[in-house]
């Protein structure tokens, strides 16, 4: 990739007529929640060794979550109708 800057938020925008709100999600929540998440399927897959599988589902889940945010600033969707406005942003 031309950037190593990770996307950090993700940007709900609604308008609707007069009313305008944005939404900030940070994305480190989710990245937080999918190691803890996967440590507990290493600490399952230790006490279970014959269930593999769940912990590679993590792995890899954990590596397109990385990949995903090392996509940088980008647009996932914009809908506009007459007032009304969604917009999707990654930044």
């Amino acid at each position: 990739m031309w950037n190593n800057r990770l996307s950090c938020f993700i940007l709900v925008k609604l308008r609707y007529k007069w009313f305008r709100f944005v939404l900030p999600v940070p994305l480190f929540i989710f990245t937080e929640l999918l190691q803890a998440a996967a440590d507990w399927v290493a600490l399952w897959g230790s006490l279970f060794p014959r269930w593999k599988l769940p912990g590679l589902l993590m792995t890899q889940l954990l590596s397109v979550w990385l990949e995903f945010r090392r996509l940088g600033s980008w647009q996932l969707a914009e809908i506009a109708h007459d007032d009304h406005q969604i917009s999707i942003s990654f930044f």
